[in-house]
């Protein structure tokens, strides 16, 4: 029998690899489900949300049957040798079930609703098993854990802390250094080792623990209704949930105006987040050690929570005004934003879930019921975060003022921690009533005006008395300006700015090289009657194709409602505006995708995406992606490129050049 020190110790290495294969794993579905159904906003989302309701199944199920466990290591280690399994075989199959699935979406293409429907359909049947059993490890191994300690907010708390810091592991080896030396196959074979490793570990540890001896089966717990208590727990869980996930999405694209925005950056940002979840859930066991009660502050904690978001917004100002003249991708500088703004609430974030776990078992008494609806109303919670900051507040509010609904939705889940607590533990009245009035007041003098009038003033400059905004949208995608220009206090042009990078221009110069796109093609091909432009910009390729009265047909294809949109101000004159002709249809759609279910046939295809090193556009610039280009055309077609050279190193010019010649061999 293993000393509980030891027992406690050896499953938290465990939980470490897990969360370290989990991370990777679900990085890997995330990146091989951009091939199969899009990387525009709803497909990622819907993706998204598929896979946390497959985690929300497995939570489901421990907190209902998990009782029966008689040997939660040996369940754990079959749960992890399911994810090893199911999660290598579907990161290999995705690129071939895409093929699959294809036809069937392809009549559905203009029809949105149905669509993402069967988009969410298909990414939960692909992820439901995987998902589920990595859904429910938690909750099992809580249920092993706390047969040692005899304290479910110490276990809870320490095994969160671990699987998270796996996660960091996870998260940042994936990108900076498995993916680029293995690829994306033999990376999900490392994930998998590391499950198996886990799995192996604690079929070992069951047998020198005395947990192979079969144990009595235990008589099923009294099944009582949720008190009132435990009810206003397990919302106070998921409002919990629910504002960090909006947090997250608010913050990174908030960051995304400084920084770089590739998949590293991304990585470095999720790392900052998830190390401080690990450090509050480290933090969170050993004061539950020493003081089972800990739980009553959780109230302070979410108070302290909203005062962060407003604070950390606030004060970032001159954190990042040192790097304002520069779009910052150095590794140390991104960790450094990333840590001032996101680190404290994510910190509290960590304090808090294993708090709520241990109130909660004081209402339910039964771990993996506690663990289990826990997990499962948090993640739920975290999955309605996700999707409401994206489909909501940014679109409708934009940071500021997402960011104000955010603290106040912290506010509302401090008062609802106190109804659910009332009358079973005594609260420190000074320093709830401390942290009350600091939120009250940041609130009243949250800094409105703060993002218009600084923060993106620093990362674009408007010292020229003729340069000024001309639009501003925050949309589901990206944030995007759209700057103005004056000669002589007459307009002259327009410049499209998307997450603080400067791409197209309606300069002269610009708009000559955009043109002949279009221009150059058509003048080799004059029976030229279809045409597809991806990537839609200032307008420039898609107005030359416009005037082109040989063209009968131009499909014109981009990931942004919002920029398209904004080509009403680049184009006030109706007749001018090259959407509104009759012969073009717009699609808001990855190109990719777009692609992928379509058989037309084009005698013309265009396209200038922004560079690939930003965040799902590498996609674009691949041998499958100019295949399916060559695929489109129809007999004598012709495919022209935008190919950003000075945005490139030399070896990714080559492999791109090398990628398109290997598909157009003449």
């Amino acid at each position: 029998m293993l000393p509980g020190a030891w027992m406690s110790g050896i499953l938290c290495g465990l939980f470490f690899l897990s969360g370290a294969a989990g991370l990777l794993f679900e990085s890997l579905w995330f990146r091989q489900a951009g091939l199969s159904f899009g990387n525009g906003f709803w497909a990622s989302s819907l993706v998204l949300a598929s896979f946390m309701a497959g985690l929300g199944l497995g939570n489901a199920g421990v907190a209902r049957f998990g009782w029966r466990l008689r040997r939660p290591l040996l369940a754990y280690a079959g749960l992890e040798a399911v994810v090893a399994i199911c999660g290598a075989t579907l990161v290999w199959a995705l690129p071939q079930i895409s093929l699959g699935i294809t036809p069937l979406l392809r009549p559905f293409l203009d029809v949105p609703w149905l669509l993402n429907g069967l988009r969410v359909t298909f990414a939960f049947l692909l992820l439901a098993l995987p998902a589920t059993a990595m859904g429910a490890t938690l909750p099992v191994l809580v249920k092993a854990l706390t047969s040692h300690t005899q304290n479910f907010g110490v276990a809870l708390g320490r095994l969160y802390a671990w699987n998270t810091l796996g996660a960091v592991l996870g998260a940042v080896a994936g990108e900076i250094a498995l993916i680029e030396w293995l690829g994306v196959r033999d990376t999900a074979f490392v994930a998998a080792v590391a499950n198996l490793v886990s799995a192996a570990g604690a079929i070992a540890l069951s047998r020198y623990s005395g947990e192979s001896r079969a144990r009595a089966v235990q008589p099923e717990p009294v099944r009582v209704r949720l008190s009132p208590s435990a009810r206003l727990l397990l919302l106070a869980a998921a409002l919990s949930g629910c504002a960090l996930l909006a947090l997250e999405v608010i913050w990174f694209r908030f960051l995304h105006l400084f920084v770089h925005g590739g998949p590293l950056t991304f990585a470095l940002m999720l790392a900052v987040v998830l190390s401080g979840i690990a450090l509050g859930g480290i933090l969170a066991g050993r004061w539950l050690q020493r003081d089972v009660g800990a739980f009553r502050h959780g109230v302070s904690l979410f108070l302290l929570s909203g005062l962060a978001v407003v604070v950390g917004y606030a004060a970032f100002l001159y954190v990042v005004a040192p790097y304002a003249s520069v779009y910052v991708s150095d590794p140390g500088d991104v960790l450094a934003l990333a840590a001032a703004l996101m680190l404290p609430n994510a910190v509290l974030s960590g304090l808090l879930f294993p708090w709520l776990g241990a109130a909660l078992h004081g209402e339910l008494g039964v771990e993996t019921r506690s663990a289990g609806l826990l997990t499962l109303v948090n993640t739920v919670g975290a999955a309605l975060g996700s999707l409401l900051a994206g489909f909501a507040l940014l679109p409708l509010l934009g940071v500021e003022h997402s960011l104000f609904a955010i603290a106040l939705l912290y506010a509302l889940a401090a008062g609802v921690f106190v109804l659910a607590l009332r009358g079973r533990s005594e609260f420190s009245a000074r320093s709830r009533g401390l942290a009350a009035l600091a939120l009250a007041l940041a609130l009243l003098l949250f800094p409105f005006g703060l993002m218009r009038e600084h923060y993106l003033s620093l990362r674009l400059d408007l010292s020229d008395p003729n340069r000024e905004f001309a639009a501003f949208r925050e949309g589901r995608t990206e944030t995007s300006v759209l700057l103005g220009e004056r000669f002589l206090g007459e307009p002259l042009l327009h410049q499209l700015v998307t997450d603080g990078y400067a791409m197209s221009s309606t300069a002269v110069d610009a708009r000559r090289y955009m043109k002949l796109f279009a221009y150059w093609p058509l003048a080799l091909h004059p029976d030229a009657r279809r045409a597809l432009l991806i990537s839609y910009g200032v307008g420039s390729t898609a107005k030359s194709l416009v005037d082109s009265a040989q063209l009968e047909s131009i499909d014109v294809v981009d990931i942004s409602r919002e920029i398209l949109e904004m080509s009403d101000l680049i184009y006030p004159v109706a007749g001018e505006h090259p959407l509104r002709d009759p012969r073009v249809r717009v699609h808001v759609e990855d190109g990719r995708y777009f692609l992928l279910t379509q058989n037309a046939q084009y005698d013309l295809i265009t396209g200038e995406p922004p560079p690939p090193k930003m965040a799902g556009i590498v996609n674009l610039y691949t041998r499958e992606y100019f295949q399916l280009v060559y695929e489109r055309l129809a007999y004598g077609g012709i495919a022209t490129y935008w190919l950003p050279m000075h945005d490139l190193l030399e070896n990714d010019a080559k492999a791109i050049l090398a990628a398109f010649c290997a598909v157009f061999r003449d």
